[in-house]
């Protein structure tokens, strides 16, 4: 018995039908966890392919070559224990090598080269399907794919295995090693047997831990190829090997990571425990030969007009495939492909295949039909990516395409982006959406300014209120003065900006000291009149505003009224920027300062500095 292959309790026939009593396994396959968690890290890496390796030991030691392993045949109970299963076309092995005959069984994807020319395979064809799936642990991906069964099997003979370092920087190098000579083209310069494989898998493993990433990618099916399939890949293998010859590089490494398992998941190594002892290879063989037996018995007792049993195909995804493409795969499969009708999609291109009725759990079998619908063509409007476009360009741009879609601005800061450049879109360029669809615009107002909060000056001496508005980031206007009943001279009695405003950093602040109690004025005598105070007067102040960024279409603006004796808020409001210059009245006595100020709709302050008005005149 070995603890790493599914055990198989029973056989009988029922009927026609043929079956195979085995062990259930509580856990998943070595595929969906590739799905879900790989690349993995080097040690589980290590540790599931040292499993595998010995359950094919085991396997090889009785005769038998497995020619199917794949991910989709390796169970992962979960406790971690890796289980080889699936032996349907599995070969008694010689002392000798052996050839296919008829057609030829297996994955495509985890072939070896001679398994895909139809020639002889030995135990060294499982080495290489076992290098394969330690490439598919490592990277996420199989290391070939294409259209079709025959090109996925002709790169297995000519190309050379992808580089995994390019996919995968933190791989070990001792698993690169291993995965490369396990996967040699040349089964002579293969591991000489599945034992040498083992342990140098045993010496490489050793602390490895990284971060894992996610990926999706096909299962790859257990399928057969043709006669003539064999024929056409080695007339296009002799094509390769008619060229100059190239030697393979050697593959650098990866490191990934198996990175959703619970820690009790694995055992104290960090790889895959161990748990119950579970198949007998041996006990496969006879299997194997029993089932062959009662195939021999019905033909040689009921005569060649037996029933042919079904053979069940596992079909893959062929959603987005050409039509022409996906009728070669299915075709290679032995099943019929029926376009059953066209839809209009969203996402899928007009004459590729949109859905399949026959999915990744369904069973199909030879000779049956298979079901897609294509697309008509992606429904809604194409949207071009106008991004890094000046926003008139941008706005043209969307004009020109007479879609019944709207666009907005909105403005953003940006700090690399110029001004009045669109900074990105939403929906994305190149998407499609449907009709009415309002495509919002982020136009950059450029870079952010720099502000100061104005700290509050009351109370302090000039020389205080002068260094706090310097450590606050701005800097100082001249100081007026004006008399206080209680404030002592020289301390800050009114400042011209609020305190908590917001300023450009740098902005002059002007505040107010005092000059002391006012000076008291004598009581007119009866015989001298009394002065007559100055007369108000209004003057129209026309204020431009300067340096606004393009593209601000409104400002709030606050203008103050600053005199002698106090400073008065006279206006604040929005104002639209088309309506400028802004026409305000203002009234006063004497000479006089009228401080302007505009605020965007961030906040952003931009001060308009400062217009004198002397109303004597």
């Amino acid at each position: 018995l070995n603890q790493h292959i599914v055990n198989v309790y029973d056989v009988g026939q029922e009927g026609n039908i043929h079956y195979i009593v085995m062990e259930y396994v509580d856990g998943v396959t070595l595929k969906d966890l590739i799905r879900k968690r790989a690349p993995f890290e080097n040690d589980e890496i290590l540790g599931v392919a040292i499993q595998i390796a010995t359950a094919l030991e085991h396997a090889h030691k009785n005769d038998i070559i497995h020619r199917d392993i794949k991910p989709q045949n390796i169970l992962v109970t979960k406790n971690g224990i890796s289980k080889v299963t699936d032996f349907g076309i599995a070969r008694a092995a010689t002392s000798t090598t052996m050839t296919t005959t008829n057609t030829t069984m297996g994955s495509v994807h985890y072939f070896s080269p001679e398994q895909a020319r139809g020639g002889y395979i030995d135990i060294k064809s499982d080495i290489y399907s076992l290098g394969i799936v330690m490439y598919e642990m490592a990277t996420g991906k199989m290391p070939f794919d294409g259209e079709s069964a025959i090109s996925i099997a002709l790169k297995h003979i000519s190309e050379p295995l992808p580089d995994i370092k390019e996919i995968n920087s933190k791989i070990s190098d001792k698993v690169i090693n291993i995965i490369t000579k396990a996967t040699e083209k040349l089964s002579t310069n293969r591991y000489e047997n599945i034992i040498e494989m083992s342990n140098d898998l045993k010496r490489a493993l050793t602390n490895y831990s990284e971060e894992s990433v996610s990926r999706t990618f096909e299962d790859s099916q257990t399928i057969k190829i043709t006669d003539e399939d064999i024929e056409e890949i080695k007339k296009e293998s002799r094509a390769h090997s008619s060229e100059t010859r190239v030697l393979l590089p050697r593959q650098n490494r990866i490191e990934e990571d198996f990175d959703d398992l619970d820690d009790d998941d694995l055992d104290d190594s960090g790889i895959f425990g161990n748990k119950k002892v579970v198949i007998s290879a041996i006990l496969t063989s006879l299997v194997i030969i029993a089932i062959i037996s009662v195939f021999g018995y019905n033909i040689f007792f009921k005569g060649t007009k037996a029933e042919k049993n079904p053979v069940e195909v596992y079909l893959p995804n062929l959603s987005q495939m050409t039509v022409e493409s996906a009728q070669a795969l299915t075709e290679s499969l032995g099943v019929n492909l029926v376009v059953s009708g066209e839809e209009e999609s969203d996402t899928v291109e007009k004459g590729l295949i949109l859905s399949q009725n026959i999915g990744d759990d369904d069973i199909i079998y030879e000779g049956e039909n298979v079901e897609v619908v294509v697309s008509k063509g992606i429904s809604g409007y194409k949207v071009p990516s106008v991004a890094n476009e000046n926003i008139d360009d941008a706005i043209e741009i969307l004009n020109k395409l007479n879609y019944p879609i709207t666009a907005t601005e909105k403005l953003e800061w940006s700090e690399e982006v110029p001004v009045n450049v669109v900074i990105r879109q939403e929906p994305e360029g190149d998407s499609f959406v449907p009709e009415g669809t309002n495509i919002t615009l982020y136009v950059s107002s450029g870079k952010r300014q720099k502000t100061a909060v104005v700290p509050k000056l009351t109370g302090m001496t000039e020389a205080v209120a002068i260094k706090t508005l310097q450590d606050a980031g701005l800097s100082v206007d001249h100081a007026t003065s004006a008399p206080s009943k209680t404030a002592p001279i020289g301390t800050v009695i009114d400042q011209l900006v609020n305190a908590n405003t917001e300023l450009p950093l740098g902005t002059p602040v002007k505040f107010v000291l005092s000059s002391g109690p006012p000076a008291e004025t004598p009581k007119p005598s009866a015989e001298v009149p009394t002065e007559t105070p100055p007369a108000v007067k209004s003057k129209m102040l026309s204020i431009e505003l300067t340096n606004i960024p393009e593209g601000v279409s409104e400002v709030k603006v606050l203008v103050i009224q600053n005199t002698a004796e106090k400073n008065d808020e006279i206006f604040y409001q929005m104002v639209k920027i088309a309506d400028l210059p802004l026409k305000l009245e203002v009234k006063g006595t004497g000479k006089e300062e009228i401080l302007v100020f505009a605020y965007d709709e961030n906040g952003q302050s931009y001060i308009q500095g400062i217009q004198n008005i002397d109303f004597s005149e």
